[in-house]
């Protein structure tokens, strides 16, 4: 049952060992590399998540400036308009005191037009360009603000 080896066979059994073990630590600094190589695209994956979320974070806290850069013109164009009110200035008069027909109300209304300074900030084109908006109603607008002392631009 047992067999008797002989120094040579010994020898060969002890190189074919240290064979195999020289390959499993071959293999073995194999694996490792691999494993180091994973681990360090799975770094690059992770710094690029991280740039990208700073970028995004970035580009949050811009946003947030500009509507708070906004929020304050706002505020601030606000402001400017109570005082010409309480002054009486006559560009701080709302369209609603203008003697204008329904029809011109509601395309300035339309237009985003609050007051009599929106108005001169448009031309005669402007008010034309704009649905339900015609030569009547621009008749209208220019004898209201003539009572006033004022003109529309002609924008020609």
């Amino acid at each position: 049952m047992f067999q008797i080896m002989t120094e040579e066979q010994i020898k060969a059994a002890d190189e074919q060992t240290l064979r195999e073990r020289v390959r499993e630590l071959s293999d073995g600094t194999k694996i490792f590399r691999e494993i180091r190589d994973t681990q360090q695209k799975m770094l690059n994956c992770l710094q690029l998540l991280c740039s990208q979320q700073n970028t995004m974070q970035v580009l949050l806290d811009i946003k947030r400036l500009l509507e708070a850069e906004n929020k304050a013109r706002e505020v601030q164009e606000a402001r400017r308009k109570r005082r010409r009110q309480a002054k009486g200035d006559p560009l701080a008069t709302p369209v609603d005191k203008l003697a204008l027909s329904m029809r011109t109300r509601n395309c300035l209304s339309r237009m985003d037009i609050k007051t009599v300074e929106d108005i001169l900030e448009k031309t005669e084109l402007d008010f034309l360009r704009e649905y339900n908006f015609g030569r009547r109603s621009l008749v209208e607008l220019r004898g209201a603000l003539e009572t006033m002392g004022l003109q529309l631009a002609s924008g020609r």
